[in-house]
């Protein structure tokens, strides 16, 4: 698909390709043909440059999502709850900054962020409390970055960061709360205020 999209659901059985030049929506959900399919929902730009946004409005439940390349931008935004692991991959260009944003949605999944001279992000948006219910990871390589910009309450279950490799970031926003269930491994950690709803980060259970 390379330009806008309005369907109640789109089914796939293998790979559904998501090729952006500038700012799209796919209105409606993303789902598996069948439940034994081996499924994959791929979101890149069609060029080298900044990424553009593709933003999906509904539920998506695939196996995998990859969001940008090695060679290419890549941005998704998501308003609908996701069944699926994540990968961010960052670009090779400074400016191919991909992001995934998951906005009042729950993720039932992993994400793993790569970046190479561009970014890898996973951004946390909206008004309502989220959950994300696996890990998220970071490979070597530039900057992964962790954004907390949810005015309720984000929980994360599984492990930020490993013992090998640290998020190089993660920025709470003002009025956010970030509740981590299991090992923060981040590098440095912005808790971002103004005396009043200030950003938080909480720890509940783990080490």
């Amino acid at each position: 698909f390379l330009q806008s999209v309005t369907s109640t659901t789109l089914k796939t059985s293998g790979t559904i390709n998501f090729t952006n030049a500038a700012t799209e929506t796919i209105a409606g959900a993303i789902t598996e043909n069948a439940s034994g399919d081996t499924t994959k929902m791929v979101v890149k730009n069609s060029a080298d440059a900044a990424p553009a946004v593709l933003t999906v409005s509904g539920a998506v439940t695939v196996d995998s999502i990859e969001i940008g390349t090695a060679t290419t931008g890549g941005s998704a935004k998501f308003d609908g709850n996701v069944i699926s692991d994540i990968t961010v991959l960052g670009g090779n260009e400074t400016d191919e900054n991909n992001l995934a944003n998951l906005n009042d949605s729950n993720l039932t999944g992993s994400v793993q962020l790569s970046p190479l001279a561009g970014d890898a992000t996973l951004a946390a948006a909206g008004t309502s409390a989220m959950t994300i219910s696996g890990s998220v990871l970071a490979a070597a390589g530039g900057d992964s970055i962790l954004d907390i910009n949810n005015t309720a309450t984000t929980t994360i279950d599984g492990t930020i960061g490993s013992s090998s490799v640290s998020l190089t970031s993660a920025d709470i926003a003002d009025g956010a709360d970030l509740i981590f269930d299991s090992n923060y491994y981040v590098t440095a950690t912005v808790l971002n205020g103004d005396g009043n709803a200030d950003g938080t980060l909480k720890l509940d259970g783990g080490a």
